[in-house]
């Protein structure tokens, strides 16, 4: 992929919890998903923190969540 958004990801609180279930929905995300503490990964392994990040929906090829949190995402 070339490149990898790290962070807290916000979902609408109609939502609820999505383990298992997470993909770039239209019926879930907005055209652009707000992530928080975010880090983007470039293809050469160089890092940008940002306190907030926006993701283009129609951009997202996967999207993951770590076992120990649901608010949590890891988008490429």
């Amino acid at each position: 992929p070339p490149f990898v958004a790290e962070g807290t990801a916000h979902l609408p609180p109609s939502v609820g919890t999505l383990r298992g279930k997470l993909h770039a929905d239209t019926g879930v995300f907005n055209r652009f998903l707000t992530m928080t503490n975010a880090k983007l990964i470039l293809p050469n392994r160089s890092a940008i923190a940002a306190s907030v990040m926006f993701v283009n929906r129609d951009l997202i090829a996967a999207i993951s969540s770590p076992a120990e949190s649901n608010a949590l995402a890891k988008i490429v």
